[in-house]
């Protein structure tokens, strides 16, 4: 599951190492580039995935700019507010069903495809 996650939110780990959303925003679309392409799956997606697992949860990690930022503003610890981040957790668990559901998931053609490695065996018809 943790793999999982990781594989298709990759901003999630790099936001609670990096400590900042522009970090994770910009890293986790680089790391995970290659592997939307190789399974086809559009470029939107991966930007959708990224925003949904680096900037929704940048307030749930106390050491991020965004939780260091909500905690000094309203005078609290994180856990005193996390039960209120129920948008952030709402959105997290609406992609993750959608990943799973196949549910707003655009496809590309494979590389093979979009390269000409097509057996074109099939498209022969005889005179």
């Amino acid at each position: 599951m943790i793999g999982l996650l990781t594989r298709r939110y990759p901003a999630i780990p790099v936001i609670i190492f990096g400590g900042a959303a522009y970090v994770s925003l910009i890293t986790a679309s680089t790391i995970a580039e290659k592997n939307y392409d190789d399974q086809g799956v559009d470029r939107r997606v991966l930007s959708r995935n990224v925003e949904a697992g680096g900037t929704i949860t940048t307030p749930m990690v106390p050491w991020t700019d965004g939780g260091v930022f909500m905690a000094t503003t309203l005078g609290v610890s994180t856990m005193a507010y996390l039960p209120f981040l129920w948008y952030h957790m709402l959105v997290i668990a609406i992609s993750i069903v959608y990943g799973y559901a196949n549910i707003a998931i655009w496809r590309t053609r494979p590389k093979t495809e979009a390269q000409g490695n097509v057996d074109t065996r099939q498209n022969f018809q005889p005179s």
